[in-house]
């Protein structure tokens, strides 16, 4: 017996291609519309197997089936029997079997533009997997350097869709000439695209209507029979207890260092009125509250930037006319509460349903460019209060005369607490985000990668505070001052003159507009469909547990707070299960499984009070200015992750034919897509702008901006931009 082997193995991997909307992909009707003029049909063509009639195909065509490039483009034998890829058709109903059609790819180096071209056979040949009769055969030739929104595979997809209908395919055997066969393509494409519009006018949403209590009493019923699995959910099933630490942890530190620089920030400004102990408890009792009471759970509320800014403008204000500052702050809220209560009764949260993903976008890149200025700002003081100060030139330009006056302030020129401030803050952030994707890496085994990726940010604080307070001892560094005691008074507010009232309530009309947006855009994000969330959202519901909350706090003279980003996509992120997935050269991050639940934002705010009764100011201490600067630039750069602008920024810079294949490049024209990039990044800098402008009235109109957002959107965008690629790049965020 001879041990010689024969013949070779062969392994094939199946998959399913979904059809085409040629509604949405404009490009599908414009491939068909260039068949038409320069495609190649070849009618009633008799042939006995694949060979013969490819050979005939392509000597049509102008080329040569014994072309080498093309043999092995094809096949995987030399003996042209097994094919590299080919697309067919399956039916399910009643029995699996094959449809009478086979389309074949064939990319190839040696031309410029591709060739498509179609054979209606006269007799049926046995090609297919399961040696059906194929009728019809689409021979698909493409440059090896398209595009991969024009490659073999989008191009085989788009004739697929074509042909995946059995009365059709009769109507193309019984075509008497080329352009009667032409003509039925054309129609078929146009009947496609009638059919999509057929469906989206049965899926159009109802006219908005705004209802007394209407969404506040729907929101309270949805989630009240979720209630308790709201607990349960933060324990039961696999990897659930583990996720809820580790979202603990995150919350704790994403919280309270922010919290404690706001704090900070806001005590400077009100010469003391709040401070960092104060910031801390109003967290916690606003946490908690909302953590319990709250609709949507996942949403973290905390005092932001612009909330320090109406505080200092408020403080001015009752300066100037001497007023108690703290009763007109307490009175300026309960304003501000009210109109939020009217706003959730009266469902004015279903506006937000002409919010679309573009905003949300818009929003995420502000908080970039928010958390990151703050930071960036910190580095540069400090590299002028200790690396380029007076002191410093004088050591540098050192001489006699002026040793005795150089001698008393050479101990302010500490250059190395500079260099240590921005080694600490990158070093944050470069391990943050390495052990964030240490995920995947080969690294480890599979367990420990994922716990490191979940706990990356509370091991990079904890790593570079410990460098900041341990291996750099000997070198000053920037660290939080911290109050002793904190007074706990109720504003007198029925003190306060009728001018103070009525200032007041002008000054809450503007404050409310930014809590509207905020909150509702932060839940926005969180709700967003790419979190996979079941329980429902809850916009009225939050709205009017806010007011509720700010009422009680504001009564204290505890900082006012509404949804936070990006700490609220964060956490929902934080608690899911989260893919790495690869298509067509284009890496995204998938989640493959959600939890809702109440269990870490509760749990983390019970860290924040006892932190704030036990652990100031030590060991809080030890975590160092830096380190929250490299935390603010993390969540910075977490924002940002699947953000579709970035995405979108980077085709400005990059050749066509290494476009990535996603839903935009596939239907929408690309100079659209330009367009719509180029429009988000200039209401981005509109609203940068307003929000980080030197002129502090001026940043009160912020709220304004964010507005104006909307109708930008719905009014002068589609002056410029087709509605049919408008809606394609852009959406609405989900039900209100």
């Amino acid at each position: 017996m001879s041990a010689a082997l024969e013949g070779f193995c062969v392994t094939t991997v199946t998959k399913s291609v979904p059809f085409k909307d040629f509604l949405k992909e404009s490009k599908c009707l414009l491939e068909i519309l260039r068949f038409n003029e320069r495609g190649l049909v070849i009618l009633r063509l008799k042939c006995a197997n694949l060979e013969q009639a490819l050979n005939h195909m392509l000597k049509k065509s102008k080329f040569f089936f014994n072309d080498s490039e093309i043999i092995k483009s094809m096949f995987v034998d030399d003996k042209k029997i097994l094919l590299h890829e080919m697309f067919y058709g399956l039916n399910l109903n009643p029995i699996p079997h094959d449809q009478s059609w086979l389309c074949l790819t064939c990319p190839l180096s040696t031309i410029a533009e591709r060739e498509i071209m179609i054979a209606c056979l006269s007799d049926p040949i046995h090609i297919s997997p399961s040696a059906n009769k194929i009728h019809f055969l689409i021979l698909i030739l493409t440059p090896t350097n398209a595009k991969l929104s024009k490659n073999e595979k989008e191009i085989a997809a788009i004739y697929s869709t074509l042909f995946a209908n059995s009365s059709f395919r009769q109507s193309l055997k019984e075509a008497e000439n080329e352009e009667l066969f032409k003509q039925l393509l054309m129609r078929r494409a146009q009947s496609l695209i009638e059919f999509e519009e057929s469906k989206a006018e049965k899926l159009e949403k109802p006219k908005i209507s705004l209802k007394f209590c209407d969404g506040l009493k729907s929101d309270f019923k949805r989630r009240l029979k979720f209630y308790k699995s709201d607990f349960i959910d933060g324990f039961v099933g696999e990897k659930t207890i583990r996720k809820t630490i580790a979202a603990t942890c995150f919350l704790y530190f994403a919280i309270i260092l922010p919290c404690i620089a706001f704090g900070v920030r806001a005590g400077n400004e009100t010469r003391g009125a709040f401070d960092s102990r104060k910031a801390l408890f109003g967290q916690t009792i606003g946490g908690l509250f909302f953590g319990l009471f709250s609709g949507q759970p996942l949403v973290i509320i905390m005092t932001t930037a612009p909330l320090c800014l109406y505080t200092k403008v408020i403080f001015d204000i009752s300066f100037e006319n001497d007023w108690d500052f703290r009763a007109t702050y307490t009175c300026v809220a309960l304003w501000t509460a009210l109109l939020l209560i009217l706003y959730s009764i009266f469902d004015f949260s279903k506006v937000m349903h002409f919010c679309t993903k573009s905003t949300e976008e818009i929003f995420a890149v502000f908080s970039f460019f928010a958390f990151a200025v703050d930071a960036i700002k910190d580095v540069v003081l400090s590299f002028k209060t200790h690396f380029n100060s007076l002191a410093c030139k004088h050591n540098v330009d050192f001489n006699i005369t002026s040793f005795n006056s150089t001698k008393e302030n050479m101990s302010h020129c500490m250059r190395e607490t500079s260099l240590l401030y921005l080694l600490l803050v990158l070093g944050t952030v470069a391990l943050a985000i390495y052990l964030y994707s240490l995920n995947q890496t080969p690294f480890f085994v599979g367990f420990i990668r994922e716990t490191i990726s979940d706990y990356a940010l509370p091991i990079s604080v904890l790593v570079f505070s410990f460098i900041a307070s341990f291996v750099f001892r000997e070198i000053e560094v920037d660290r939080f001052d911290f109050s002793e005691s904190f007074e706990l008074k109720r504003a007198k507010v029925e003190h306060l003159p009728l001018a103070a009232i009525f200032s007041a309530m002008i000054l809450a009309f503007p404050l409310s507009l930014l809590f509207f947006m905020d909150q509702n855009i932060s839940a926005a994000m969180v709700n967003n469909r790419a979190n996979k969330l079941k329980k429902g959202p809850a916009y009225h519901l939050d709205l009017f547990v806010i007011a509720v909350l700010n009422i009680i706090i504001s009564m204290f003279g505890f900082p006012l707070m509404h949804g936070m980003l990006p700490h609220s996509p964060l956490h929902a992120r934080c608690l899911a299960d989260i893919e790495a997935r690869v298509e067509n050269g284009h890496k995204y991050e998938l989640v493959t499984k959600a939890r809702e639940t109440r269990v870490a934002v509760i749990l983390a705010h019970v860290f924040i009070g006892l932190t704030a009764c036990f652990l100031i100011p030590y060991p809080l201490s030890y975590i160092p200015v830096p380190v929250l600067d490299g935390l603010f630039i993390y969540c910075a750069v977490a924002s940002l992750r699947g953000n579709e602008i970035i995405e979108r920024v980077y085709l400005f810079i990059t050749e066509q034919s290494n476009y990535p294949a996603t839903h935009y490049i596939r239907t929408c024209k690309q100079r659209n897509v330009h367009y719509f990039t180029a429009a988000q990044l200039l209401q981005t800098a509109l609203l940068c702008f307003s929000a980080f402008s030197p002129w502090a009235y001026f940043r009160m109109a912020y709220p304004l901006i964010i507005a104006i957002l909307v109708p930008i959107r719905h009014y002068l965008l589609p002056l410029i931009i087709e509605r049919k690629d408008l809606d394609n790049l852009d959406t609405t965020t989900g039900d209100y």
